[in-house]
Formats: structure tokens, C-alpha cells, sequence
């Protein structure tokens, strides 16, 4: 419940009139799913990730500093490699 305060509970001494305040309890807080792929061609490395953060069912779902219920995130990395050891380890065919 401590985790739950700190990121979403309002104390009453910072409540306003579009923010109530608000005691987080424990309980559920939603759920994630994730995705992850990455490539290798020569010196080239390329990866990438899909994500899914929802709050149906979260107790938290009720404070309101929650704007949106789901999140999504979509991330893509490109990297060259420069230097590689002078002694390889053989990769199985």
C-alpha cells in the first residue's frame, strides 16, 4: 500500500477542486504485457519492443491522478558495432 500512496494518493493538504484528495489502498495494481524482438545483420543491431500497461481491476484506477486506464509504448533501437574481441566463439549452425 506504501507503493500505492506514493505514485497515487493525494494528500489532503495538496487536494484542490479538480484534484480530491485520495488514500491509496493495496490491492491489484492492473497489469503488463510486453513484446521484444532484435536482429543482427553483420555490424548492424536493430531491436524492438511493444508494451501494455492497463489498470482494469486496479485498486488505483480510482485516484485521480489516473488519466488514461491504458498505456502504450512502442520503442526501436539501432546500433552499429564498432569493435568486436579478435577471438570468436563459434556460433552453432
Amino acid at each position: 500500500w506504501r507503493y500505492h500512496g506514493h505514485f497515487y494518493g493525494v494528500a489532503p493538504r495538496y487536494a484542490t477542486a479538480r484534484r480530491p484528495a485520495y488514500a491509496a489502498a493495496g490491492g491489484a495494481a492492473g497489469w503488463g504485457l510486453s513484446a521484444r524482438a532484435a536482429y543482427r545483420a553483420g555490424p548492424w543491431w536493430l531491436a524492438g519492443y511493444l508494451r501494455v500497461d492497463d489498470l482494469a481491476g486496479a485498486r488505483i484506477r480510482a485516484s485521480p491522478l489516473v488519466t488514461q486506464p491504458r498505456h502504450w509504448t512502442l520503442g526501436l533501437a539501432l546500433s552499429r558495432v564498432l569493435w568486436t574481441s579478435a577471438t570468436q566463439v563459434p556460433q552453432p549452425d
